[in-house]
């Protein structure tokens, strides 16, 4: 559905189709280095992850294919970086 949309706005044109891809990607990698900077605590880290995720043969695939891969990639890390909050968040309260 999202990709139906997307080419409303942007048009049929396979780099346009492989955009949002990247786009999402992008975004994926940034989520990672706020994830593991904030659950990890170590700014160090989410950059060697940042780093390691944006040279990464699936990733660089995944934003050139007009699939929704980086978008499920992205909300799971979402997802994740939700739950681990809440469940954070939760501890403090007891």
């Amino acid at each position: 559905y999202t990709l139906h949309h997307w080419t409303k706005i942007v048009g049929l044109h396979d780099s346009d189709l492989r955009l949002l891809s990247l786009l999402f990607n992008i975004a994926t990698i940034l989520l990672l280095y706020h994830f593991v900077k904030v659950h990890f605590d170590d700014e160090n880290l989410a950059l060697i992850a940042a780093f390691l995720a944006s040279i990464s043969p699936f990733y660089i695939a995944y934003s050139q294919i007009a699939r929704n891969y980086a978008m499920q990639f992205f909300f799971v890390l979402l997802a994740t970086h939700f739950l681990l909050s809440g469940l954070r968040n939760s501890d403090k309260k007891y």
